[in-house]
């Protein structure tokens, strides 16, 4: 049995917490059965800092996801001190994503 960690949200609040299972997929399987859906920490500390419609949060979720995979999550934070509002971090988003090379040599 293993102890795996996660940050979701449940029921639209932050939820952190531990699952024991024996395997990951075990552990995907307990969140989804207590409707936990997982979110990187960047998202909250991002949707914490503007305020986003229900429609730019799923956006935000996505772009955060998609920015993790790529592994240019450090500089995220520089480049959205600027912003004014939830529709220009969004766009910066964005931007960072498309001008993104991916080194396919990581995978």
């Amino acid at each position: 049995m293993a102890i795996f960690l996660y940050n979701g949200v449940q029921s639209g609040k932050k939820v952190t917490g531990e699952i024991s299972a024996s395997d990951l997929k075990s552990a995907s399987v307990k969140l989804r059965e207590k409707k936990i859906i997982n979110k990187p920490e960047l998202f909250f500390e991002i949707s914490n800092q503007w305020h986003f419609t229900v429609s730019q949060k799923h956006q935000l979720d996505s772009l955060v996801r998609r920015i993790n995979n790529f592994g240019v999550y450090k500089d995220i934070k520089c480049l959205l001190k600027d912003c004014k509002n939830s529709k220009s971090v969004i766009s910066v988003l964005n931007k960072q994503i498309e001008n993104h090379e991916v080194e396919w040599g990581r995978f």
